[in-house]
């Protein structure tokens, strides 16, 4: 069999790559034979559940992905005592950059395996296999987005670089099959953000067809609420104004009608003591997002302990919010300020610590990690509608339904630049330390101001991941972004 590239290899976590075809990674500790995980209910539902055990991995949303977004950009900074960890990312140093290729492209295929074979095990009901196949489309999309936004330039800023990243939608290993599609190389931007809408439809069209399905899963699995949020998200990066308005708008109707069911309730939180008080465990505005149990936190290598040195569960606090991001607050008496940016002096620096993880269970890296929440869909329509022209009155009213619910007095007569303006300072307060900054800025052309002294144009190669080199080094078909 001949060489694969890593993008696929990776799949076979402990396989040589002669055996790569005979084998499918269902967890992080065991893996099956392939022909038989073809056949088998249990294997499918069990790579579903891999894949979004990946997504906890501390490389990816359990705690870098998210981390590198704030110290990349204009949020957060390193302490002056410091774990060594993110120094280079805070820095912006070449290839000091978000790692998430193998991981997301071992989900990708995952998914792809889930989606060919899935119909041809035997013992699921027409809604089980639904449910598994809408979960396939929904990881698909949500790990081919972070590739492309990590990976690749904005479609309205592409600065002269217009490729994407590899699309692959079947799960063929073996490069002697002749329908092995051979080695891909980078579509279009735009190609990469057609095919996650594509991806994002098809999971809407098969997730929640039951109220029994729907119950089944939670805040920490695919719903069909989950992929009408994220396609608003994606929608909003490619430009797709009146597409983001009415997903924003569809997920929020969802919402405030009730179509919750016992295992996922969503609201819109606008009791600001709520607000404040449910960090850290099943927040009542999580749409999607992900849960540890206590044998698979991550300790002292968990995001808490990066953002919080907690006085029991212990942790660094290695990153404080630069004095950019404390200024955009409206007013030291907003409550996300006074409750989620705690201060505090470490080393005899006063610094200031994220309590959006705030140990809220009895374990080290236990807290819930939000990926998709309420106040997102009110954000994303407000700059939607701005962006659009002519529904000033409506992207107001959007923007105030966030800015008022912490007890700010309500902005009024904004219109054009200065509202679009507003709405970015509110998203950039809003979901602070969330992991959006970075690519916030990257999708609105905007500079990154680190301080006074040092200004990272939206131009500067160094926004862009640069492809692992053990992937170029095999597929000669895979372009590598440029200056790396």
């Amino acid at each position: 069999m001949k060489k694969l590239s890593v993008y696929i290899l990776s799949i076979c976590a402990a396989a040589s790559v002669a055996s790569c075809n005979k084998l499918l990674e269902t967890n992080p500790r065991e893996s099956i034979d392939l022909e038989k995980a073809s056949k088998s209910k249990d294997a499918i539902k069990a790579t579903v559940i891999s894949a979004y055990a990946s997504m906890r991995a501390v490389g990816y949303y359990g705690r870098d992905f998210i981390v590198q977004s704030e110290v990349l950009s204009d949020n957060g900074e390193i302490t002056t005592s410091n774990s060594n960890r993110f120094v280079n990312e805070s820095n912006n140093s070449p290839r000091a950059q978000v790692a998430i290729w193998n991981t997301c492209y071992t989900n990708i295929f995952r998914s792809n395996f889930i989606m060919k074979y899935g119909p041809r095990a035997s013992g699921f009901s027409e809604e089980e296999l639904d449910q598994l196949m809408g979960e396939a489309f929904f990881i698909r999309a949500y790990n081919y987005f972070d590739l492309v936004r990590s990976f690749a330039r904005n479609p309205r800023f592409l600065n002269g670089f217009d490729y994407g990243v590899p699309i692959v939608t079947d799960a063929l290993l073996d490069v002697t099959n002749p329908e092995f599609p051979g080695y891909p190389s980078r579509p279009k931007v735009d190609a990469v953000y057609a095919q996650i809408v594509k991806d994002l439809d098809s999971a809407v069209a098969r997730l929640g067809k039951s109220e029994v399905t729907a119950g089944i899963v939670g805040p920490f699995r695919a719903s069909k609420l989950a992929a009408i949020a994220l396609n608003s998200r994606v929608k909003l990066y490619r430009g797709d104004w009146a597409g983001s308005e009415a997903d924003a708008t569809t997920a929020i109707g969802m919402i405030a009608t009730g179509f919750n069911t016992p295992k996922l309730k969503v609201e819109f939180v606008s009791d600001s003591a709520t607000y404040m008080s449910k960090w850290g465990n099943l927040h009542p505005e999580m749409i999607f997002g992900l849960s540890f149990e206590a044998y698979e936190a991550f300790g002292s290598d968990a995001i808490q302990s990066i953002f919080y040195k907690h006085p029991i569960l212990g942790g660094y606090g290695d990153i404080t919010p630069r004095a950019g991001l404390r200024a955009d607050y409206y007013t030291d008496n907003d409550p996300r300020w006074k409750s989620l940016l705690r201060p505090v002096t470490k080393s005899g620096q006063a610094i200031f610590s994220c309590l959006k993880w705030p140990g809220a269970k009895p374990f080290q890296g236990g807290d819930d990690i939000m990926l998709i929440r309420a106040s997102e869909l009110y954000l994303n329509r407000a700059e939607a509608r701005a962006m659009q022209g002519g529904k000033d009155v409506e992207a107001l009213d959007d923007l105030n339904k966030v800015h008022t619910r912490v007890k700010l007095a309500p902005l009024a007569g904004l219109t054009g630049d200065a509202l679009t303006a507003a709405i970015l300072r509110e998203r950039r307060i809003e979901l602070a330390f969330e992991g959006h900054r970075l690519f916030d800025l990257m999708r609105t052309g905007r500079d990154i101001v680190k301080s006074a002294a040092t200004t990272i144009p939206n131009t500067d190669y160094k926004l862009v991941a640069p492809i692992p080199q053990a992937e170029v080094d095999v597929n000669k078909n895979l372009l590598q972004n440029p200056n790396y």
